[in-house]
């Protein structure tokens, strides 16, 4: 009995000292990078304010981005195209560093691409910069605990970075539940943490809360988009919108390391692939004769899920844009733009379709490309419950499922360690069909 009660005491300690570290360490991360984050969001928006419009936005477009490359390259060669990616890269590396002060560099790479008409997200940027801020107090941390004679688990580095990324996308896009997920989901392909889910959101409420009272941010939530009642018409909707975002998640992966290949056998200076490229991205801006597939694309992710009319090239247009604008040297995520093949995509659907649930549509693609394409179909799941309603989880989850099974093994993140291969992929491969034919003739 004795022996009992000392096991469940020390049981209670433990559990209690991990309680405090990490409610301590996930409010602190969330703090901070709310501050920094929302600083960087409040820039980069008044800077998409001032040009938005302007026609000298496109105009300058090939010299921001020969700027933006000339600073990454100069002082920040690492952080390529300043995505999430790089910090995948940097969790499954045993004793690897994050460079503290690149994220200055990715924040003014970032809203100089963005702000004069790169086609690119916010996410990626603000991971990296939640990352580097996290990695740097965890360093502190560490170094803290060990003049006091504590040392603290080498394990905790990836954890606190974590964090970092959680409070990041928390702040970015206003839904706290979803940053927290999206943190631990998109490091590993299959396998989910979830023994850090509470840090993570601890971290991403925290970070959301800052941001949103010092800086005033606002974001945009969609409760008037009716879900329907499950029935056949919704249901081709779902399936045939399911089959179709994984088509054009696979193909948003493919094309973009297609043009990063295509160009990287292109022996010239890569400024002047640079410059060529902005020039490229303008003109088809003014060809086209507005600049939806330019910057971020809010208006027309708003426009999809509002029921409006969208162009039959738009989803096809950003894809081209967005892999161009990072294969020549811009600074930006990809999030943002898998929101709007999504959401457009979804929207042209359902009027292809005849079904009167555009919105809904739109809805339904947002999550799926995006779930499909990064590997982390729950947290977008939960992210439409966040934006959308909790109605949308169910014929969300049916949709971004099977989108996620299109993709494959293929990924945005091509970093991410794959610990349970998917299913369709698993049985299908060459040596179950050799297992199967063996069997056959025995």
């Amino acid at each position: 009995m004795i022996k009992r009660a000392k096991i469940y005491t020390h049981q209670l300690k433990y559990l209690f000292d991990w309680l405090i570290k990490w409610t301590v360490a996930g409010v602190v991360v969330g703090v901070i990078t709310g501050v920094v984050v929302g600083g960087f969001l409040l820039t980069l928006y008044k800077t998409i304010d001032a040009m938005s419009g302007k026609p000298e936005r496109l105009a300058l477009l090939p010299f921001a981005l020969t700027l933006s490359l000339f600073l990454s390259r100069k002082f920040f060669p690492s952080a390529r195209g300043a995505s999430i990616e790089q910090v995948i890269k940097l969790i499954h590396k045993r004793n690897a560093t994050i460079n503290h002060i690149g994220f200055i560099i990715i924040f003014i790479t970032t809203v100089l691409t963005i702000g004069f008409g790169g086609s690119a997200g916010k996410a990626g940027p603000a991971g990296y910069i939640g990352a580097s801020l996290s990695a740097l107090l965890g360093n502190l941390t560490r170094s803290l605990l060990k003049s006091i004679g504590i040392k603290m688990p080498s394990e905790d580095n990836k954890w606190f970075i974590m964090l970092g990324i959680s409070g990041a996308f928390a702040t970015v896009f206003g839904t706290p539940v979803a940053g927290g997920l999206f943190a631990l989901e998109v490091v590993y392909m299959n396998y989910f943490p979830y023994n850090m889910l509470y840090p993570s959101l601890i971290s991403g409420y925290s970070a959301l809360y800052v941001a949103k009272h010092l800086y005033n941010l606002t974001y945009i939530h969609f409760p008037h988009i009716n879900v329907p009642p499950m029935g056949p018409k919704v249901i081709l909707l779902v399936v045939v919108g399911g089959i179709t975002f994984g088509i054009l998640a696979r193909l948003f992966i493919d094309f973009k390391d297609f043009t990063e290949e295509t160009l990287a056998r292109w022996h010239v200076s890569p400024y002047i692939k640079a410059f060529v490229g902005g020039v490229i991205i303008a003109l088809l801006g003014a060809l086209v004769g507005h600049q939806r597939w330019h910057g971020l694309g809010t208006e027309t992710i708003t426009a999809a899920l509002n029921g409006e009319y969208i162009p039959l090239i738009d989803p096809l247009g950003k894809i081209v844009l967005t892999s161009l604008t990072l294969s020549v040297g811009g600074s930006g995520g990809l999030m943002t733009p898998l929101f709007f093949v999504g959401a457009t995509s979804g929207n042209i659907i359902a009027r292809l379709l005849g079904v009167p649930f555009v919105s809904f549509g739109a809805a339904l693609g947002f999550a799926a490309v995006a779930g499909a394409a990064a590997n982390a179909p729950l947290a977008t799941m939960v992210m439409v419950s966040e934006l959308f309603g909790a109605n949308m989880i169910l014929p969300a989850a049916m949709a971004v499922f099977i989108a996620f099974e299109i993709v494959g093994p293929r990924s945005i993140y091509p970093s991410q360690i794959v610990k349970v291969t998917k299913d369709v992929y698993r049985i299908n491969t060459a040596r179950h069909i050799m297992e199967e034919e063996e069997n056959k003739d025995q």
